[in-house]
Parts: structure tokens; sequence; C-alpha cells
């Protein structure tokens, strides 16, 4: 349902970087959840957009994170960095996540930037938070 494609290009000498499914990731953290994701043979969509049916009659889409192929209905998961996130989500962030949710008939669920320190910390973290749903 998801095709994945893997082209990695340097970004630092520390760390590779690449393309997720043709798409630069905004920060290192989301370059490490779609490893994770590989690892884990999940197949998912990066930057996925959900119509934004928002009550208040805004037009335009939200952008998740990954949307991963699951059984039985895909699951959404968002990266929550220092870059992009406060440690708190704010009211329009709560609305905006409400939204969503309603949209795709599913809870969003979130790994967080402290959890994705290095590879091996953001392969732990993302299947304790959704690995029992792939």
């Amino acid at each position: 349902m998801f095709p994945n494609k893997l082209t990695v290009v340097p970004e630092n000498e520390e760390e590779q970087v690449g393309l997720i499914n043709g798409r630069k990731p905004g920060s290192v953290e989301e370059w490490r959840v779609a490893v994770a994701l590989w690892d884990m043979d999940a197949t998912f969509e990066f930057q996925y957009k959900v119509k934004n049916q928002s009550p208040r009659g805004v037009r335009g889409f939200f952008l998740l994170d990954f949307y991963i192929d699951a059984n039985p209905k895909p699951v959404a998961l968002e990266v929550q960095s220092r870059r992009w996130h406060s440690a708190q989500f704010s009211p329009d962030e709560k609305l905006r996540i409400a939204l969503i949710e309603n949209v795709i008939k599913s809870p969003i669920y979130f790994v967080w930037g402290f959890e994705l320190k290095d590879q091996q910390q953001a392969n732990e973290a993302v299947r304790k938070e959704i690995g029992h749903l792939i």
C-alpha cells in the first residue's frame, strides 16, 4: 500500500541521513524513525496529507510525519522534536490532533526527540510505541 524508497545522501560526517520515500526529512529524528520503521519491515507514507475538515470551515490539509500500513487500519506516528515542537501540546496543537484523529479514525501516536538520540534508542522507542500495531 505504501512504497518505501531509501536513498542515502550524506548530511554530515557523523550520521548518514537520506530521503524518506523521495522526501528530505526535516530532522535527523524523522530519519531515525524511518530507519526504525524500515527495520520493522513496515510500509508507510512520509509527510502524509490529511484533509482539514475543520468545523471552522478552514480549508487545506495537515501533514502527518508517518502514516503506517497496519492491521486492521493504518497508524499515524508523529515525531515531536525540540526543533518543531515544545514539550507540551498547546491548545491549537490539541485541536489539530483531535481533528486529524477524527478524520483518520485512529489515535495519533508520538515519539519524542529525547527518545531518539541515536538509532538504537529510536528503534526501541518506535517498537515500544507502535510495534504491537504493525
